[in-house]
């Protein structure tokens, strides 16, 4: 049995790891021998990098090629606060002709709409207010249009048993074929929103689900996107017990999934949510792991999965 569907032997040798890859940061650095690397360290954030031994998922992608970016681990480099790029190699199987036919392939017929409303807020940052359809910039000229299943977050975790300047590397899926545990179905991941407020801890995110990574070119100018499922705050306050934030699934009037498109340059990193479970509601049988962001009405932001997440998500 490979070390990649046993991520407790993945751990164990990473935990032993861990000694000697602080011995020999603590011997570089008194020998002025980390100065090169930090300087080098653009090249080595390559999703490239052939020497990469970060350990893999629990899982595969189906439809893709391989999987060719590292997953989760320390990277080396200058501590940026996040920078989230697409995956090498786009998805194949999509219509990419138009946005419109794109929309209806992954069932989102209003993604055209989506993504004129996300270009008027991008010509116009400071607009207050939701444009109407007819109001937002034409798509009729956009080109090279190219869908992922999946995007690389790098950001500073000095704790997280990170590389060479603090940073720590790992993916968000979005993909219709997700194979683990024997179970295949689809897999989108939940990741943390910039806001652009100053607000303190969780205040300052959003969460959301992403439902698919896309970029495409208009006049020029390419634009690296994700079409999203927004999630909202249930309180103004963490639960008194765990500490943790509740967050619900947003819907419109009409009871659809309330979607939008952003640029990946909002999102920080993945988020881990946990089912708020009802003491007197019991959980069918057939639910599994795959349903739970589905079958449940509310989540906790989990801040306990890192230290990262602890010391910001409070």
């Amino acid at each position: 049995m490979s070390h990649e569907s046993r991520p407790d032997l993945l751990m164990f040798g990473r935990t032993l790891r861990l000694p000697l890859v602080r011995d020999a940061v603590t011997a570089y650095r008194q020998q002025g021998m980390l100065r090169e690397a930090l300087e080098d360290a653009k090249d080595n954030n390559s999703d490239t990098d052939p020497d990469s031994d970060s350990e893999s998922e629990d899982g595969q992608d189906l439809d893709a090629d391989e999987d060719e970016d590292a997953v989760t681990g320390p990277v080396d480099g200058p501590p940026p606060l996040s920078d989230i790029t697409l995956a090498l190699k786009c998805a194949r199987g999509y219509p990419l002709g138009s946005i419109w036919e794109l929309g209806k392939h992954i069932k989102q017929e209003n993604l055209e709409a989506l993504v004129r409303i996300f270009l008027f807020y991008h010509q116009n940052p400071n607009s207050a207010g939701a444009p109407s359809v007819s109001a937002c910039p034409s798509i009729d000229s956009i080109e090279d249009i190219s869908v992922f299943h999946s995007a690389k977050a790098v950001f500073c975790a000095p704790s997280n048993s990170p590389g060479v300047g603090g940073l720590y590397r790992e993916m968000i899926r979005s993909t219709p074929k997700w194979k683990t545990s024997g179970i295949i179905a689809p897999r989108r991941d939940c990741v943390l929103l910039h806001t652009g407020s100053d607000m303190p801890g969780a205040r300052g995110f959003e969460v959301a689900r992403v439902h698919l990574f896309f970029s495409f070119a208009l006049e020029e100018e390419v634009f690296k996107c994700a079409l999203i499922h927004e999630f909202c705050k249930s309180f103004d306050d963490p639960d008194p017990d765990n500490g943790m934030w509740v967050f619900e699934p947003d819907y419109n009037r009409d009871g659809f999934r309330l979607m939008s498109v952003i640029h990946i340059d909002s999102i920080v990193r993945a988020a881990h949510l946990l089912p708020v479970f009802k003491d007197d509601t019991p959980i069918p049988r057939e639910i599994n792991f795959t349903h739970t962001l589905d079958a449940f009405k509310a989540f906790y932001l989990n801040k306990y999965i890192d230290y990262h997440s602890f010391k910001t998500l409070f």
